[in-house]
């Protein structure tokens, strides 16, 4: 019987048995394999804003450059893209779709709030075409536009009762 508890604590005390070490181990091989992918897009990040400080003019490689930072939801990077793109174009739907993407991420939810209405107004002749407005609506849906109005509303409610 001492011989049985001895070889069964021997197995557990090993490190190769140990369950929870094993799991560690699956957890470290997933974080390098993550940190891996990172700095691949955080380069292919790199070759899109290049490409797009190269035609500083066009709007297709800095909405690239806008939507991998919003992948890698570099905000600040992101917005910049997309403003960019809206100096160059005023009408781009995309640009303005990941422009309140990228200000909701941020946390700015009154602003984006205040951009998807800007947008509205600015696209309201382009978007009666019911196509684009859909488009505008797929990439930045009437869902994320209620959830930033609602924290928009419990922020202003908030800061009422706060004065």
């Amino acid at each position: 019987m001492i011989r049985h508890c001895r070889r069964w604590l021997q197995a557990w005390l090993l490190p190769s048995e140990r369950p929870w070490q094993q799991a560690l181990a699956e957890n470290r091989a997933r974080m390098v394999a993550l940190e891996e992918r990172m700095a691949e897009l955080e380069l292919i990040l790199k070759n899109e804003e290049r490409a797009a400080s190269l035609a500083p003019d066009q709007v297709h490689p800095n909405l690239a450059v806008g939507a991998m930072a919003i992948r890698l939801t570099l905000w600040p990077k992101a917005l910049a893209a997309f403003d960019t793109v809206l100096s160059i174009e005023s009408t781009c739907e995309e640009a303005h779709a990941g422009r309140i993407e990228s200000l909701a991420g941020a946390g700015e939810h009154e602003e984006a709030e205040a951009a998807y209405k800007k947008a509205i107004e600015l696209l309201k002749p382009e978007l009666k075409a019911t196509k684009k407005r859909r488009r505008l609506d797929a990439v930045c849906p009437v869902t994320l536009y209620n959830e930033i109005s609602k924290e928009a509303k419990r922020r202003k409610t908030a800061e009422a009762a706060g004065n």
